[in-house]
């Protein structure tokens, strides 16, 4: 796995896509604590911002990921990073001018998951054509690496910097990661590769692509089984991130003493650092499956990709009702451990199952049924916290996505083709 960055391409868009993970690591959990203290009881308005910003991800995806593979996936990296750096740092500029309005924050998040939607897609596409067959699993491990890492270092640094310089500090960070990308992408010349012959731009061509993206996908179980999954984890994982664990850290921290280096910290914040720890530990353990998985060939991505939705979705229940500290981290520990192979076998499954000059409207599906259920769980989160409180809330969603995730698991293997899969993707 590392091996491959003995290429100076690969090299170069690692550094610069582990520098930009770790500012969208800061960026999401510095937002999630700004709008709790804006909003501290008004989830369903942290709910709307952090809904606009993956409901508009999602619009982006459908009307723009297809043309991936028309368009120059390299121009459309740097045009998307260096838009997103201007949008994200809107936030602390406008806050700065006290100017920053909830009207105002629903148009960022929007124009942020809109500009961002095609990142990934265009990313995924593109990371396949700089390494042959025998190294897909590796590269996937590399890239997966930069989010693992920064989910590692970005949640206590977060807590941190949201405790020292506060949340649109934060963002200034992010929006600096950001022009590393676009210098890095701005650097390095992609591989030629194959164009789809169908450049139309107008409707019905926009809808081909779409429709052609959805239909390989449901053509192929393993793939729908994973999209399912991934589905489900998202509905669960995004309202916890976003809404309840600053309120779940926020009683854990209760009791805790600080060791006097921390004596800072304001009383306000510690929650904050509760935050930073329990996605620490998380990262941790993610970071040593990523590792492993980098230097394997699994010979049955489906059983790890249903660990990977399945286990963390159990375990954010666990959290809800954990009685102390020491036990949520056990918790943060084992889903750290189910996550860490889940991104490496979609991405490598994705790849040697789906051809390169369809990859960017098959990832446009991908993207869209993965993340679909996000926008739904983070509203229904609000709506259910309200109504029967914060742990039953957190239960009712994640048992909700372990179920959904093991009927699509069933019901691919009952077909029979996750050997037939498995087979294809080694």
């Amino acid at each position: 796995m590392f091996s491959l960055l003995r290429d100076r391409r690969i090299l170069i868009l690692w550094i610069g896509e582990s520098i930009n993970a770790f500012g969208n690591g800061l960026t999401f959990i510095a937002l999630a604590w700004f709008l709790y203290r804006l909003y501290p009881n008004s989830p369903a308005l942290s709910g709307t911002v952090i809904g606009a910003w993956t409901a508009a991800m999602l619009l982006g995806t459908v009307s723009l990921a297809g043309y991936t593979d028309v368009w120059d996936r390299r121009r459309i990296l740097q045009v998307a990073n260096g838009l997103s750096a201007i949008w994200i740092s809107l936030i602390p500029l406008l806050h700065g001018l006290d100017l920053l309005s909830f009207p105002a924050l629903v148009v960022i998040a929007a124009l942020t998951g809109f500009t961002g939607s095609v990142i990934f897609p265009a990313q995924q596409a593109s990371l396949p054509t700089f390494v042959s067959a025998d190294r897909l699993q590796g590269i996937q491990a590399l890239f997966n690496l930069t989010w693992t890492t920064s989910g590692l270092l970005a949640p206590i640094s977060a807590g941190f910097l949201v405790a020292s310089i506060g949340a649109p500090g934060v963002m200034w960070v992010n929006a600096a990661s950001f022009v590393v990308a676009l210098i890095a992408y701005s650097i390095v010349r992609f591989p030629t590769v194959t164009r789809a012959q169908d450049s139309g731009q107008g409707l019905a061509a926009w809808w081909a692509r779409t429709r052609y993206g959805f239909a390989f996908v449901l053509a192929r179980p393993p793939l729908w089984a994973t999209l399912l999954g991934l589905a489900s984890v998202n509905f669960a994982m995004e309202p916890y991130v976003a809404i309840f664990l600053p309120r779940i850290a926020d009683r854990l921290m209760v009791g805790v003493e600080l060791p006097a280096a921390l004596s800072w910290v304001r009383a306000d914040s510690r929650g904050a650092l509760g935050v930073g720890l329990l996605g620490s530990v998380l990262a941790l353990a993610e970071l040593g499956m990523v590792i492993w998985m980098g230097r394997r060939t699994s010979r049955h991505p489906l059983n790890w990709i249903a660990l990977g939705c399945v286990g963390p979705a159990l375990c954010i229940v666990g959290v809800a009702y954990a009685p102390s500290l020491g036990m949520a981290l056990v918790l943060a520990l084992l889903m750290g451990l189910c996550f860490g192979p889940l991104n490496v076998m979609v991405g490598t499954m994705f790849a040697r199952l789906t051809p390169e000059e369809v990859r960017g409207r098959v990832y446009s599906a991908r993207i869209l049924v993965g993340q679909g259920l996000r926008p739904v769980g983070v509203s229904l989160a609000a709506v259910l916290m309200g109504a029967v409180g914060l742990a039953p809330a957190v239960a009712v969603l994640g048992v909700f996505a372990a179920l959904l995730t093991l009927v699509g698991y069933l019901r691919a293997r009952g077909a029979g083709d996750d050997a037939q899969g498995a087979a294809a993707a080694d």
